[in-house]
This record gives structure tokens, C-alpha cells and sequence, in this order.
């Protein structure tokens, strides 16, 4: 479930590169369409809020350590809706490793 980001395609095989920086080929059949994302992988150690809303005045529905997977609902603008550990909130885009910036997901 970890998120890669596909930065090249040759017939059924796919070179990928990681939240670190690694890249490899990968054959597509071992890749899932489903969009995942880190949550701030480069703030290591801290709690992020998962939000209720996508704005800054939102509450809170957890604290979420950074380096954790979670499903990408979707995405509009500058927010994204998150599903981690059974909890599903909004986390700001900037956030989420795994998504371009300012990517619409739907």
C-alpha cells in the first residue's frame, strides 16, 4: 500500500520512484490503482491534525503520526480527504506525499 510516484513506462514495466528518492522498475501487474499518500514523511516525529473540514478553522477528528499510509479520497485545490486507521478527515495538500500539488483527484 505504500504510494510511488511512476516517472517512466516500457511495454508492461514501470520505473517508480519512492518518498525517498529510490527509483526501480516495477512490472505493472504488481502495482494497485488505488491512490495512497505518506502524511509529511519529511516531519519526522510529529502528530498532524486530521481535520473535520478542509479549512484551517476545521476540528480536529485525530492526530496522526507523519510517516503514516492512508487512502487519498480525494482531492480539490489545496485540501485532501484521508482515510488512516479508520478515521477519515482532511489534511492540507502540502501534507500528503503522493499527490502533485494542487492535483484534483475525484
Amino acid at each position: 500500500g505504500l504510494p510511488v510516484e511512476i516517472i517512466a513506462e516500457h511495454e508492461h514495466w514501470r520505473r517508480v520512484r519512492d518518498s525517498d528518492g529510490e527509483e526501480g522498475w516495477v512490472y505493472h501487474s504488481l502495482l494497485a490503482g488505488r491512490r495512497t499518500g505518506l502524511i509529511a514523511p519529511w516531519r519526522k516525529g510529529e502528530k498532524i491534525r486530521l481535520q473535520d473540514s478542509p479549512q484551517d478553522a476545521g476540528g480536529t477528528v485525530a492526530l496522526v503520526q507523519t510517516g503514516v499510509v492512508g487512502e487519498v479520497l480525494k482531492c480539490a485545490g489545496s485540501w485532501c480527504e484521508f482515510e488512516v486507521a479508520g478515521y477519515t478527515g482532511w489534511l492540507k495538500q502540502e501534507l500528503v506525499w503522493g499527490v502533485y500539488p494542487h492535483e484534483q483527484i475525484d
